[in-house]
């Protein structure tokens, strides 16, 4: 979630020509929408992921949110004359990162180390010296940080930045579990021109029963099983897919993920064939190899 927008009991127009109070995401999505739409007007130059951006960054503090639910309900709510006013705003994003382990399979296994490197656009004003600090909000029995504060430096708007590997390292515990996911949460910040910190994230599996190789520039996800791209075939969480480590500029920000599934399938006939993608059932792969 990015950003939050009023979705209970907006008056929405209903048909016999009248109006009637309706709540949901329907009603949030786009109030959420029209701002972006205002931005765009307003500031023609941007991009629409700038456009975006501008709304996110612009946004007003949530109240009333669960102390359990801080930093999972956005960055607040839209604020239209916020996003058409503020130029003075700033937004460094993950648009990839690669894994470098010790042995180079691109995946940690149990008590191995290595380097993190995060591909990070700058999608707004030019920002002279970012930095990063680094929080494990999930798996952090089994992952331990070598660095907390990652330096970046200067990135000018719409331009990538790259970390060193040797600036962001971690450890693997000899005792982690099968395919344990891990979530890092990473705030951006650059004190020399007023960028507050600014969070974003990333996850990743340590210890995975499938092989995930990152030879030049892609990441592809091998399954013991046959799947390609993910092990999960259908939910796609484990796994990179078959993705750039970075994108061109014509599929960024979204869409770096080219593969939605993929798998081994051979056969002799149309009655005698085995495969681990979706079959007569299209919910579920199939399980034959």
């Amino acid at each position: 979630v990015d950003v939050s927008a009023p979705g209970a009991n907006v008056l929405s127009t209903v048909p016999g020509n009248t109006y009637d109070l309706m709540s949901g995401t329907s009603m949030a999505s786009p109030n959420a929408a029209g701002v972006v739409a205002l931005v765009r007007q307003r500031f023609p130059e941007m991009t629409a992921g700038q456009a975006m951006e501008q709304v996110r960054v612009t946004c007003i503090p949530t109240l009333g949110i669960d102390s359990s639910r801080i930093f999972y309900e956005g960055h607040g709510t839209v604020d239209a004359f916020n996003a058409v006013s503020d130029t003075n705003t700033f937004s460094a994003r993950i648009e990839s990162f690669t894994l470098y382990n010790k042995s180079g399979t691109g995946c940690f296994e149990p008590d191995e180390g290595g380097g993190i490197v995060l591909n990070v656009r700058n999608y707004l004003k030019p920002l002279k010296k970012l930095n990063a600090l680094l929080q494990v909000i999930n798996g952090s029995d089994y992952v331990k940080l070598q660095q907390t504060m990652v330096p970046f430096g200067p990135v000018e708007t719409l331009d990538y930045v790259l970390n060193l590997q040797s600036n962001f390292q971690i450890l693997v515990a000899d005792t982690v579990p099968p395919n344990t996911l891990i979530t890092i949460r990473v705030f951006f910040y650059d004190s020399t021109v007023g960028y507050q910190p600014d969070y974003d994230y990333f996850s990743f599996v340590i210890n995975p029963s499938y092989l995930e190789l990152n030879a030049n520039n892609l990441d592809v996800t091998f399954a013991a099983k046959g799947s390609i791209g993910y092990q999960d075939v259908l939910i796609n969480t484990e796994g990179s897919g078959f993705r750039w480590q970075k994108p061109p500029a014509s599929i960024s920000p979204y869409g770096i993920t080219q593969l939605f599934q993929g798998g081994i399938m051979a056969g002799t006939d149309t009655n005698h064939i085995v495969d681990v993608v979706e079959g007569l059932n299209d919910n579920y792969g199939d399980q034959d190899l």
